[in-house]
């Protein structure tokens, strides 16, 4: 619980809980590890704003490097490995160029579109990279009559109709 919301791990079937990144007065959350398995993305307020942050995994204590440099959450690697999504400090999504494998470096990084009129979460991601990594999934805020509409709808088969609609795509 905030103020120090940390980032641990366990083998699933073990009981034995392992503290990765950990700080009794920062907040470390929104963690997602790399395609390969040897990088761990999260979100931290060390600096005194939520910035996006990398660390090898397993070995967290090893180094880190900052990604974002003017505010940063919900990270997420592309399905490729090539690339960082996060959300600015405005919103906006952002996809930092990053080289992984046996060293870590960050390249450039660009302001993909405005995303803030969609559902953001500074401790979950609530967005998703399709395969291909050219197109994402968001939860869009309805407001209606100045409160949130508080409808649920549920859509069954919907991969189904999704992939004959990518089948019909030229």
């Amino acid at each position: 619980a905030p103020p120090s919301r940390d980032i641990a791990g366990w083998r699933r079937g073990d009981s034995t809980v392992t503290r990765l990144v950990a700080n009794p007065s920062i907040e470390e959350v929104s963690p997602t590890v790399s395609p390969d398995g040897h990088w761990m993305a999260y979100a931290s307020n060390e600096s005194g704003q939520m910035e996006v942050f990398v660390r090898p995994y397993p070995n967290v204590d090893s180094t880190r490097w900052q990604v974002s440099h003017s505010g940063g959450t919900e990270p997420t690697w592309a399905h490729s490995g090539r690339e960082l999504f996060f959300r600015d400090r405005a919103g906006a999504l952002v996809a930092a160029s990053v080289t992984t494998g046996r060293t870590f470096a960050v390249g450039a990084q660009k302001t993909l579109f405005p995303a803030s009129r969609f559902l953001s979460d500074s401790v979950a991601r609530a967005f998703a990279v399709m395969p291909g990594d050219q197109r994402f999934v968001f939860i869009r805020n309805v407001v209606e009559r100045g409160a949130a509409a508080l409808d649920l709808i549920q859509v069954t088969n919907w991969l189904t109709e999704v992939r004959a609609l990518l089948k019909e795509k030229p």
